[in-house]
């Protein structure tokens, strides 16, 4: 019986992991390069893929799969607006950190405010088409 509480516990913990990384990554308690590049970069490539297939096969794809990808997409819109919120808000972290350049915090928000430019310039285009 005792294993079976361990077990529980190790998974509430790790449900609990993922949670606090999320809060701390949507808060800016996360390192700027953690932020930007294993959230906002790698873990983007992981997420694009999907869309990317859609995106690639959008005339070969049955109605269901149609639907399954539009709600992916959804899935993909409150991602990207997960990671460019924390990345600003870890940016503002770390440009408040005296002892730190503050050029990487202003690269980052950069970054951000292009990503969403983009974003918003690809969506307006792809309902004119």
């Amino acid at each position: 019986m005792s294993k079976f509480k361990k077990k529980k516990n190790i998974r509430k913990k790790s449900s609990n992991s993922l949670i606090r990384y999320l809060d701390d990554h949507w808060r800016g308690n996360l390192t700027l390069p953690q932020s930007f590049w294993v959230n906002g970069f790698l873990l983007n490539i992981v997420v694009a893929l999907p869309l990317i297939y859609a995106e690639m096969s959008i005339n070969k794809i049955s109605e269901t799969l149609a639907v399954i990808f539009l709600v992916y997409f959804l899935l993909y819109f409150i991602y990207f607006v997960w990671v460019n919120i924390g990345i600003w808000r870890s940016s503002g972290n770390y440009i408040s950190n005296k002892k730190k350049s503050s050029f990487w915090g202003y690269a980052a928000r950069l970054a951000v405010i292009l990503s969403v430019i983009r974003a918003v310039g690809q969506s307006v285009a792809s309902f004119l088409v």
